[in-house]
């Protein structure tokens, strides 16, 4: 498949975005959403802080802290990026210790990313949330 410039500003975003998480810095990504951006982070059992769906720079800055709050040594480290048009599947690994537990957990995980108009306007990730919760608990 030959990239397209629109993929390739696409892709640059998101990879844009995957820098400034491992930079720690908030700013940086919140300036690549989208104002009305929708934010989608499993949690199917409600026990996670950070888990549902946020919508807004707002909120997801506040997601961005709620992660903070309660990961100690997060990382995703990004293992390929899949492009199609407006849309970059992420596949990668992600691992941290949950601050209230001490427990670390590590998982592989999908995250799904669409780009309009130079930001990013969704985000859903998907990880094992068995792994994540048990390390909760």
């Amino acid at each position: 498949m030959t990239v397209s410039a629109s993929s390739e500003d696409t892709l640059s975003i998101v990879q844009q975005g995957f820098q400034a998480v491992a930079a720690k810095d908030v700013d940086g990504v919140i300036a690549l959403l989208a104002d009305d951006v929708e934010w989608v982070s499993p949690d199917p059992t409600g026990r996670l802080s950070w888990g549902g769906a946020w919508r807004g720079r707002d909120e997801v800055a506040r997601w961005m802290r709620l992660v903070a709050d309660a990961l100690d040594d997060f990382s995703l480290v990004p293992r390929q990026f899949i492009v199609e048009e407006d849309t970059v599947v992420v596949l990668g690994r992600e691992r941290a210790r949950v601050a209230a537990t001490g427990r670390p957990y590590e998982t592989d995980f999908a995250h799904v990313v669409r780009v309009k108009g130079g930001r990013i306007v969704s985000f859903r990730g998907f990880h094992d949330t068995a792994a994540v919760l048990a390390a909760a608990a």
